[in-house]
């Protein structure tokens, strides 16, 4: 599963690395209905809204060649006068903080969270893959080494984020960019989610097994391309570890976000871009919204 893992970090790597936050419960997802609403961009309308806003479930790392953005999505960008994100990857404070957030205490070190024998392991990696002696990142936490590795294990050499790209057209329109958490808010829901145990083991898996995860990963990418927001829950889900965890990492989340939204939405007409992950399901920020009373429709 070392594909699917590093695939399946949060938004918060975005400072760092272009992965994907899509977690989902299997409860919920199995309620989601198929028929016509696979979709990655969604109307919000109804409930006193002036006019209408947009979500879009985005995939924070994908090959470029796979990258893609239709004519819908372009049109209900361009209507939209601010862009939300999950957090505001254009505060620079923010990304400060983001970087302060990844340093250990000054009496730890990273080598301090694997034997000898692994850290050597460890050690060579990073020196083989970037070039980089470990020196220059063990005063990190194991999470920055993971988020590393999370690149370094895409299966192609050109990644674009489709955050990073939607932050560049509001940049073009001169839209205001804001976020529905800060990166803080991030990285304490990982921690508590993924102690640094299940990191460091993951880490060495990644080391130990570098083409596990192939077939997993080309499949998220299919299911992606097709727009198949319940396929790709019920794949992430089958990791054991984000099952168990679906209400700190992904529902508990969505319904913080909700009157955040709200609030916007009924301010101005907003391009809602979060990870494809919190989209569907009984949880999911679709069947949220619909309870508060909004009309919301899939664009194709």
């Amino acid at each position: 599963m070392k594909k699917i893992f590093s695939l399946s970090l949060l938004p918060l790597l975005l400072f760092i690395v272009n992965s994907c936050g899509v977690v989902k419960d299997t409860k919920s997802v199995a309620t989601q209905k198929s028929s016509g609403e696979n979709s990655l961009l969604w109307e919000i309308s109804g409930n006193e809204l002036t006019k209408p806003s947009y979500l879009f479930g985005t995939i924070h790392m994908i090959c470029e060649n796979d990258f893609f953005l239709n004519e819908s999505m372009k049109t209900s960008f361009d209507k939209a006068e601010q862009l939300i994100l999950e957090v505001d990857m254009d505060d620079m404070q923010m990304m400060m903080d983001a970087t302060m957030s990844l340093m250990l205490p000054a009496d730890q070190s990273l080598k301090d969270f694997f034997s000898e024998e692994d850290y050597k392991k460890v050690s060579a990696y990073v020196k083989e893959n970037s070039g980089m002696d470990i020196k220059m990142v063990e005063g990190m936490k194991p999470f920055m080494l993971m988020s590393m590795m999370a690149e370094q294990n895409a299966s192609c050499e050109a990644t674009k984020s489709y955050e990073q790209e939607f932050v560049k057209m509001a940049k073009k329109k001169s839209i205001e960019i804001k976020g529905v958490e800060t990166f803080k808010q991030q990285l304490a829901i990982f921690e508590e989610a993924l102690p640094d145990s299940f990191i460091v083991k993951t880490i060495l898996n990644g080391i130990n097994n570098p083409d596990e995860g192939d077939d997993q990963f080309a499949e998220m990418i299919s299911h992606y391309k097709k727009q198949n927001l319940n396929a790709l829950a019920n794949l992430i889900n089958s990791d054991e570890q984000y099952a168990e965890n679906a209400d700190v990492l992904i529902n508990n989340r969505n319904r913080n976000w909700i009157p955040i939204l709200e609030k916007e939405m009924a301010a101005t007409s907003s391009f809602i871009a979060v990870g494809a992950g919190h989209l569907a399901g009984k949880e999911g920020v679709i069947e949220l919204l619909r309870k508060q009373g909004y009309s919301v429709k899939p664009v194709h």
